[in-house]
């Protein structure tokens, strides 16, 4: 049986990167999140071929445009000869 529970916070990939380690970093989420959100589709499209795509279809581009912003900001960085820190996933419910 599942039971909700409350979980510590704990720092995951949490850190400070090179630019190229940064980019790889979100270029990576960022794939996940479009395979996930491509899967869903998937399973959507199988059940009923004339479903509304809109919802997944604005995520995905929203990711995209996310993925494009931060990738600006860490060629800033590599272009200043700075590091990126990056604070991900430091929250995880079940419900």
């Amino acid at each position: 049986m599942l039971v909700k529970d409350q979980v510590d916070r704990r720092p995951f990939l949490n850190g400070s990167f090179s630019p190229s380690e940064a980019q790889e970093i979100v270029n990576s989420v960022v794939k996940q999140y479009r395979n996930c959100y491509n899967l869903q589709f998937m399973k959507s499209w199988e059940g009923n071929h004339d479903f509304d795509s809109s919802e997944i279809e604005e995520k995905i581009q929203s990711l995209q445009l996310l993925q494009k912003e931060l990738n600006s900001l860490i060629q800033g960085a590599r272009q200043a000869g700075t590091r990126v820190d990056v604070e991900a996933l430091s929250k995880l419910s079940i419900r």
